[in-house]
């Protein structure tokens, strides 16, 4: 064996992070360099005489390697790592771990603590994530260019006519709790989620109403809900305060209504300017205004001057514009 010297044992010592050790490198330096006694030793450091002779005895035959504890079995799993990694695979590689808990306690009778679970899922070299939701039923490129390049020119006809032309959009304020599942794959793999725009068993905050025109002119209005007869009143407040308007809006359901066909094809004064299916990009409210509103209201930001919640968000112009709930 090397002769190991004090300097040694102090290099050791400070590079050392267990306290355990670190106990122990201190006995043999008092021991072995010091020449101190085992008794003086074992009181110093609060231990019995008996673990400062076999850590000394263990220095002699092995040196400072021989004072770290050896690996440790453990006790044995009760399930077999290669099954639980068939359950996995079973399930496309994507599974949290409620879920395999439960998938677990059911198939083998063994309950196992979600943190033991986690541990599992890290031995499977798989990592915790949110899943990224992407639209599936995006317009094409081409088709959007062409709307706007036919927009452009009917946009500038109704202007000549005295239109206000506004950009009508609504947002639902929701608290989805889907959204935050945090599931478990392989690490550097991103979870992808096609969805179609419906967001199932949510909880509706507050259902916002919002139009921009070309002159940067702006009308909101807040509902309790979303549908035929909550858009069919803003056109109708929209169409009052603007007089003579051209909406520009998309295709959902509730824009198509038969009562709100009715109101447009009877009303001179209002025109229509269908946007291409889904195509969120091309309303200028989307980003202007639902993301930042979305971001300020979602996080229960208490205003005390208000007296209730407000929406800010900032407009093409740079003015600060609110919308009460």
């Amino acid at each position: 064996m090397t002769t190991v010297t004090s300097k040694d044992l102090k290099k050791a010592y400070k590079k050392e992070k267990d306290l355990q050790v670190r106990a122990r490198i201190l006995a043999v330096n008092m021991i072995c360099m010091n020449n101190a006694s085992i008794k003086y030793t074992a009181d110093t450091l609060l231990q019995c005489p008996n673990w400062v002779t076999i850590w000394v005895q263990r220095f002699k035959e092995g040196g400072i390697d021989a004072l770290v504890d050896l690996p440790r079995s453990g006790r044995p799993p009760k399930i077999d790592l290669e099954k639980i990694a068939k359950i996995v695979s079973d399930a496309d590689g994507i599974i949290t771990p409620k879920k395999l808990k439960c998938i677990i306690q059911k198939k083998f009778r063994v309950n196992y603590h979600i943190t033991n679970i986690r541990r599992i899922l890290h031995k499977l070299d798989m990592s915790a994530k949110t899943v990224k939701r992407i639209h599936i039923n995006r317009a094409e490129i081409k088709q959007i260019k062409r709307w706007q390049h036919n927009a452009k020119r009917r946009i500038s006809r109704l202007e000549s006519n005295e239109f206000a032309v506004v950009v009508f959009d609504e947002a639902i304020f929701i608290d989805d709790p889907a959204s935050g599942v945090k599931y478990q794959s392989k690490k550097g793999e991103p979870i992808v989620r096609p969805y179609k725009g419906r967001h199932g068993k949510v909880v509706v905050v507050v259902v916002a109403y919002g139009s921009i025109a070309t002159d940067d002119r702006q009308f909101f209005r807040t509902y309790d809900r979303f549908d035929k007869e909550t858009v069919l009143q803003y056109i109708k407040e929209l169409v009052r305060h603007f007089k003579k308007v051209a909406i520009i809006m998309d295709n959902a359901p509730q824009h198509k209504a038969c009562i709100l066909q009715e109101f447009l094809d009877g009303n001179p004064n209002v025109k229509v300017i269908w946007m291409p299916t889904a195509t969120p990009e091309v309303s200028v409210t989307e980003e202007e205004y639902w993301h930042q509103a979305k971001r300020d209201v979602l996080v229960s930001e208490y205003m005390p001057q208000l007296g209730r919640c407000a929406m800010y968000h900032h407009n093409i112009s740079g003015r600060r514009v609110r919308i009460l709930t």
